[in-house]
């Protein structure tokens, strides 16, 4: 029981640090007011962990097909895997 216990604050504890899954500055990029996800001005974006070729591209242009902004992103870094801590430029910007 105490080793649950333990587990438990400790989840907690990470979570707290961490911030909610999806959002806030560690976690993920912050949306403008604009509503992108991406500052203006941003052309590269650092691969965090869940991250994906697709879900970068979702966010960069959403509700757009992101295939063409996935193979891009692809082509300039070297395949369709990404790795946390990786530098991708963002197609589209300067």
């Amino acid at each position: 029981m105490l080793v649950v216990v333990l587990a438990v604050a400790l989840l907690v504890s990470l979570g707290v640090a961490l911030g909610p899954p999806g959002g806030g500055s560690l976690t993920g990029p912050e949306r403008t007011s604009a509503g992108s996800a991406f500052p203006a001005g941003q052309t590269t974006y650092v691969v965090r962990a869940g991250d994906s070729l697709w879900s970068i591209a979702n966010r960069l242009h959403p509700g757009q097909d992101p295939r063409p902004v996935v193979d891009q992103m692809a082509a300039e870094s070297g395949g369709p895997r990404v790795e946390v801590g990786q530098h991708i430029r963002l197609p589209g910007r300067s």
